[in-house]
């Protein structure tokens, strides 16, 4: 027996392919990790747990279901309706609409309508101004302003969403001027989020760095941590529909945004200020024929290149390229050739090679297709009409998703949108290589991506959705050849987890169903013959309802265990839901496919992400798009990755002392986890499920906390193998840990092979969190099977992490 002291000292290579586990010759296995899901590589080598997601807004909402505003068109009166009128003022019936008379801002009329609503549910107000100005206020009590502030509105239609925040909701309509104003079509309806949304940067400077939320026929607006807005959501109009969204392209020219999408004429946004934004139909001058002139000729892509506006790859013309001309971007007359005139270019290939993408890169304009990647320049001088060379590169091909300049390379998705590629100058061949960043991690983006985003500040990151809705992430550094891959599974989960009877009668006694929890333990379900125990002693359901009474089927069983509740019971389709939901999803197995179909939920889905500068312009925002299901109901957020706190869909509190904190009516019914205490020092409270908005903690007010869904960050090592002093492998052979070193920075609160490693020492205050450690936490108890030699390591508290590398006293038996 030998011992040996193998170290891991940095995870540079990421999350390996299960293809490679078995790979102990590669150079990076040393590097690598089995999992890597919730932290991602540092470019120093070491990993850090990700930041949370902090909630900014839901998305927009369609209006769905019945009508729920009485009388909102008073036809005939306007009964219904409270007259909270002050002094001389009144509301009154006119034909098919409402007065508002006012005298002056003590004497004015005021209306008002109660309506039962569900907290957390997102509501669509609609209404119309005939004349004059009114105000809005929409509160938990008569005459309350706690979900919308008093805000005016001038005359014409006006829609406005809202969250409940309790089971009564008040909307007051008034003004305090003199004269007679009309409040007309009143119309309240549930929120659907049924369609999905993309989230673009639009970034001018520091200050003025923007999100755009496109969505379905709309465009709203984000800046500084929050949704702007002026008497509502300050919303753009656009043509584009859910489907259109994936393939906009943008680039940006100040305060200009130029849109190009092959089923819609090229499009410009123009921002006047933070709420003044105009989106308009591009007037081109001089537009060369088969560029503008009909839908199947507009062009699908669009960038910047040597002061020209380069557009390209229309239905009719899928190889041809169009330039504006220098320093003028709408001027598109190809003139006389002169070098400063527009230039018309169509790529020639020796196949049909439909343009995908454009950016300018320092090697030229870059030119993505189907079938290749090409390089436009103008030789050794700038692009004219009269130089314009075209060299085929690469011959990959690729895929509709908008590429990433990085450094001096560019990096996009090949033609399947499995493999992300370098496109980078190489010396050996004098030209532009493109190898596969994925070789040593081609499960990741199995599926296909679908969005991308770079993070320069504080680390460079790329951020990619996958096709299936999960967020996974690669450092990339390539100077110190970092390229490191990790999964991000976002906190709460989508889809609802169902049992279909198909032939309840039929089903033989010993049909189990198998849950597995969001904490990995599993509850068991066991139909018995008739005449059984109570199902609510030992799981057990009988196999068919009549046989017994049906408070001892299988819905009423499952709804008798403590960690599940059940909708509609009576219905052949059933919803289960964990009652204390945390990380994951629920899982069910039934041997009985047949007769009992089941389908689990899913982790919470990513539909986009976009980065851009953070306020304090010293770091890059990830904003993401997310796919929830809070009580049984589909919802979409928009949220960003906030290094400072470590729960999902989360919101900060600084103020008072407090033991109560609200605002969370996005999570109703959920359970959060609670961070708390001050600014300098948090501890982690037991868990809570949200009531009312809010949730509560015990003892003393605390004047800082965090609280959102609990996600878990998980790193899980390859088995240690190296060459022996003597020589040969320990593949094979049998090894044991004695020990283990982890080196962790400002870290608190992990567990490794589920045991708990301990931070408090007798110095600590009791009363007190422990606080952050930086050292080597050295493992001796190890209390796991010797031959387990692959390390788990987790953080499942809303606590930092930071690994710098692992070490340890391995035996190995020859």
């Amino acid at each position: 027996m030998a011992k040996v002291f193998p170290v891991q000292t940095n995870f540079t290579a990421g999350e390996f392919s299960p293809r490679l586990l078995g790979r102990v010759d590669v150079a990076k296995y040393s590097n690598a990790l089995k999992t890597l899901e919730n932290a991602y590589v540092l470019p120093h080598g070491g990993l850090k747990r990700r930041g949370g997601s902090h909630f900014i807004a839901q998305s927009k909402v369609t209006a769905s279901g019945s009508e729920m505003m009485p009388n909102g068109t008073f036809t005939s009166d306007i009964s219904g309706w409270t007259d909270k009128s002050v002094g001389s003022g009144s509301i009154a019936h006119s034909t098919n609409l409402m007065n508002i008379v006012s005298a002056d801002a003590s004497n004015y009329g005021w209306a008002e309508e109660q309506i039962t609503t569900v907290i957390g549910q997102r509501y669509v107000l609609g209404f119309m101004i005939g004349t004059g100005a009114i105000s809005l206020q929409i509160g938990n009590s008569s005459g309350g302003e706690q979900v919308y502030t008093s805000t005016d509105f001038a005359v014409g239609t006006h829609t406005l969403e809202f969250t409940a925040q309790s089971t009564d909701t008040y909307m007051g309509w008034k003004h305090t001027t003199a004269a007679t104003h009309t409040l007309d079509t009143v119309t309240l309806k549930t929120g659907d989020f049924d369609k999905k949304v993309r989230l673009v940067p639009f970034e001018f400077s520091t200050t003025q760095a923007y999100i755009l939320e496109f969505g379905d026929l709309f465009i709203r607006v984000y800046k500084d941590n929050g949704q702007i807005q002026t008497a509502g959501s300050v919303e753009i109009t656009t043509p584009y529909l859910e489907a259109d969204l994936l393939g906009l392209k943008f680039c940006q020219s100040a305060d200009t945004l130029y849109i190009a999408h092959r089923g819609y004429a090229p499009r410009k946004l123009t921002r006047s200020s933070h709420t003044s934004w105009t989106l308009t139909t591009i007037s081109f001058s001089g537009a060369p024929s088969g560029f503008a002139g009909g839908a199947d000729e507009y062009p699908a892509c669009v960038t910047f290149f040597e002061e020209r506006l380069y557009w390209a790859g229309s239905n009719d013309n899928p190889q041809t390229i169009w330039a504006s001309k220098s320093g003028d971007f709408e001027n598109m007359a190809v003139g006389t050739g002169a070098d400063d005139d527009a230039i018309e270019f169509a790529l020639a290939a020796s196949q049909v090679n439909v343009i995908q993408w454009l950016i300018g890169s320092s090697a030229g304009l870059l030119v993505g297709t189907v079938g290749g990647e090409f390089k436009l320049t103008g030789g050794t001088g700038p692009v004219t009409p009269t130089n314009v060379q075209v060299i085929p590169e690469t011959r990959y091909g690729s895929n509709n998703v908008s590429p990433i300049e990085a450094g001096r390379a560019v990096l996009y998705m090949q033609r399947a949108g499995t493999k992300l590629r370098e496109l980078a100058f190489n010396l050996d061949v004098d030209g532009l290589v493109a190898p596969d960043m994925t070789i040593l991690s081609e499960h990741i983006t199995a599926g296909g991506i679908v969005d991308m985003a770079y993070q320069k500040e504080p680390d460079t990151l790329v951020w990619l959705v996958r096709a299936d809705g999960t967020l996974i992430n690669v450092t990339y550094e390539r100077d110190q050849n970092v390229v490191a891959w990790a999964r991000h599974p976002i906190g709460g989960y989508f889809g609802n987890a169902t049992i279909t009877v198909t032939d309840y009668t039929n089903i033989a006694v010993g049909t189990t169903l198998v849950f597995t929890k969001s904490d990995g333990t599993t509850v068991t379900f066991t139909s018995e013959a008739s005449g059984g125990t109570a199902p609510s002693a030992d799981n057990g359901w009988r196999p068919n309802a009549s046989n017994d009474t049906t408070a001892d089927n299988l819905f009423t069983a499952i709804n008798a265990h403590a960690d599940f509740t059940v909708s509609n019971p009576a219905a052949n389709v059933v919803t289960i839901e964990e009652t204390a939901h945390k990380v994951g999803y629920l899982t069910i197995v039934s041997s009985d496919t047949t007769r009992l179909a089941v389908t689990d939920e899913g982790n919470a889905v990513v539909e986009s992400a976009a980065c851009i500068p953070s306020v304090d312009g010293l770091s890059d925002e990830v904003w993401i798009s997310v796919k929830r299901t809070i009580n049984q109901t589909t919802k979409r957020f928009v949220e960003y990755l906030n290094p400072a706190i470590y729960v999902d869909s989360g919101l900060t509190y600084s103020g008072a002392a407090a033991t109560t904190f609200s605002g969370l009516e996005h999570l109703e019914g959920e359970r959060v986890q609670i961070i708390a205490g001050t600014s300098t020092s948090k501890a982690v409270y037991p868990d809570a499920t949200v009531t009312g908005g809010s949730v509560s903690i015990t003892g003393n007010g605390r004047t800082h906390a965090y609280i959102g869904l609990g996600y878990e960050t998980t790193l899980t090592t390859l088995s240690p193998e190296f060459e022996l002093a003597g020589g040969g492998s320990t593949v094979g052979l049998k090894k044991a840990w004695n020990r283990i070193q982890v080196n962790v920075y400002q870290t608190v609160g992990l567990t490794i092979n589920d045991q708990d490693i301990i931070f408090r020492i007798t110095s600590d205050l009791l009363d007190n969190p422990p606080p952050q450690f930086t050292g080597i936490k050295d493992i001796t108890q190890l209390g796991w099977d010797p031959e387990d030699l692959e390390l788990t390591i987790k953080q499942k508290q809303g606590l930092p992490m930071t690994i710098l590398n692992i070490t340890g006293d391995l035996s190995v038996h020859q």
